[in-house]
């Protein structure tokens, strides 16, 4: 990828569906590259990691061009300036790779790969109507605005769901408006999670309760200043005891009981409903990064 000048060779491949992102992917980790850069946001990422065979050796640059960029944020990649900075130096930060099981929209049960974000109810809501083409189209001009345009329909769309949770045996059964699985600390521009690591094996997780239209409003302001966690509608899972709801911490598995159909995304991308496990798969990926791994 660089010369002894400290230039960067690429090859430019152009892609126009997810599907044709999945396979050019695909041909690509058969190549002998160094690396691999994804102009795009979460989005375009994880169709990229799912066509990435397991174990890659590719390291992989991001080129922020996305609407959210939550993994660029988190690696300290904001500017196509950072990206190049960051190859350059040879920065690179490990980064866990989730597995999950879900069904798709024609019903069929699909595995899956992230490593930035995923979730049932309000918010998986939200982004199956961004992905109508009016509202793709107003993205260009809105960006994480957006968010704010349709949170209101997409809760008034989505009804709560009775969820049982079972980690390392235990059990919990909870009535849910929204649940978030996290390996970033923001998401749409908000500090949702700030105790998610990128590297430490495990995930976070918070979810809202059956609540009323004004409490979620309540809870996305407090979220603007970071005090949603202690909001009583708010459940936060994460590596301390200071963050166990029911018990619950240190995720690094999680399965899933879901009572009728609960939309459900992972990286943005609306994929259908009902996830029944999620999972750190064990493997790591390196990417540039411009951020020191806090110790």
């Amino acid at each position: 990828m660089l010369t002894k000048d400290n230039s960067i060779l690429l090859d430019v491949y152009a892609t126009e569906t997810t599907d044709d992102i999945v396979q050019k992917t695909q041909f690509i980790s058969q190549q002998a590259y160094d690396g691999l850069v994804v102009a795009g946001g979460d989005g375009t990422l994880f169709y990229v990691l799912n066509g990435l065979a397991t174990n890659t050796s590719l390291s992989i640059a991001m080129l922020p061009l996305g609407t959210g960029n939550d993994l660029s944020n988190m690696l300290g990649i904001r500017t196509v300036s950072d990206t190049v900075n960051a190859i350059r130096e040879s920065n690179l930060r490990a980064v866990d790779i989730l597995e999950c099981e879900y069904t798709d929209q024609s019903d069929q049960p699909r595995t899956a790969r992230f490593c930035s974000t995923a979730g049932i109810g309000v918010f998986a809501n939200l982004f199956r109507q961004e992905h109508m083409p009016f509202a793709q189209r107003l993205r260009k001009y809105t960006g994480n605005l957006n968010n704010y345009l349709y949170i209101i329909p997409a809760f008034l769309n989505t009804c709560a769901v009775k969820c049982t949770l079972m980690v390392n045996q235990k059990q919990q059964t909870i009535h849910v408006k929204l649940l978030e699985i996290s390996k970033v600390c923001q998401s749409g521009g908000l500090t949702f999670t700030p105790r998610a690591k990128l590297d430490s094996g495990l995930f976070d997780m918070w979810m809202v309760n059956d609540i009323s239209l004004l409490s979620l409003v309540r809870i996305a302001l407090k979220a603007i200043f970071q005090r949603h966690l202690n909001d009583t509608n708010v459940f936060y899972v994460s590596d301390t005891d200071d963050h166990n709801p029911y018990g619950l911490s240190k995720l690094d598995t999680l399965d899933l009981e879901i009572a009728g159909k609960a939309p459900f995304h992972i990286h943005g991308e609306f994929l259908g409903h009902n996830p029944s496990w999620i999972k750190f798969s064990g493997e790591k990926m390196y990417f540039y990064s411009n951020k020191v791994p806090p110790d």
